[in-house]
């Protein structure tokens, strides 16, 4: 059974704003923080747990909208002068996991990611607080259950088992994980989805989606096209090789 950490959602969480989306729940991401103001913010969210960092307050990691983004926008503002870019809705909720201050007064944490949720409203930053502040709501339930799945653990290992993937190193510990009962179809699912987003858009499409059973189907779609293309890769290329001609 999975462990389950609780969120508050009644008090306003720390944002984190970041050009791309970097976090999905139960995946680690490093990050090196270096801005005065989420320099401020770690130090707040440790300080929260009293040096202890299972209780080290939550953070928001929140992606700003490109230019292009065509989907809902939330307006952010610092220190109620400078306009920031709009920010996506959908955050991922993380929490400090490994800690360590740089001498330049840096910090390089383990962010592992926890939930989904929405913004529902800034805590704009100020003189004191240099950092924003969020209200948001979960996406998925806080009392979920993590199953099993088995038919979607073959459906993926019909992927990861056969064909030119079964030599991809990257999901090797996912195939590892699949052979274990007792792990997750939930974490399975959002490590497979993690090295599948091979871009900001198909990561926050993830992020976005609450349903896990449309984010099963999305990831098995894309598992099949990344099994088709790299099938006909390796037969073009040994064609190739046959023919004295190497491909760079």
């Amino acid at each position: 059974m999975a462990h389950v950490i609780e969120i508050n959602f009644d008090r306003p969480i720390a944002v984190f704003s970041l050009p791309q989306v970097v976090l999905l729940p139960h995946v680690a991401e490093k990050l090196f923080v270096f801005e005065p103001r989420y320099r401020q913010m770690i130090e707040a969210c440790l300080e929260a747990g009293g040096g202890l960092l299972q209780g080290a307050a939550p953070i928001a990691l929140a992606s700003y909208a490109p230019r292009d983004w065509k989907g809902e926008r939330v307006a952010l503002q610092s220190s109620g002068l400078t306009q920031e870019p709009a920010l996506r809705p959908i955050v991922c909720v993380g929490k400090i996991f490994e800690h360590h201050r740089l001498a330049d007064g840096r910090h390089e944490v383990l962010m592992h990611g926890i939930c989904r949720a929405r913004i529902e409203g800034i805590e704009e930053a100020n003189a004191s607080r240099l950092y924003a502040r969020a209200f948001l709501r979960p996406t998925e339930s806080l009392h979920r259950g993590f199953g099993t799945i088995r038919a979607l653990r073959l459906a993926i290992l019909k992927h990861l088992d056969h064909g030119e993937l079964s030599r991809a190193g990257a999901f090797h510990q996912v195939r590892e994980w699949l052979q274990q009962e007792k792990v997750p179809a939930e974490l399975l699912l959002e490590q497979v989805g993690c090295l599948l987003a091979i871009d900001d858009d198909q990561r926050y499409r993830l992020l976005a989606e609450p349903s896990l059973r449309e984010r099963a189907r999305l990831i098995l779609s894309e598992l099949a096209t990344l099994d088709s293309t790299t099938r006909k890769a390796a037969a073009r290329t040994q064609s190739a090789t046959d023919r004295g001609i190497g491909l760079n």
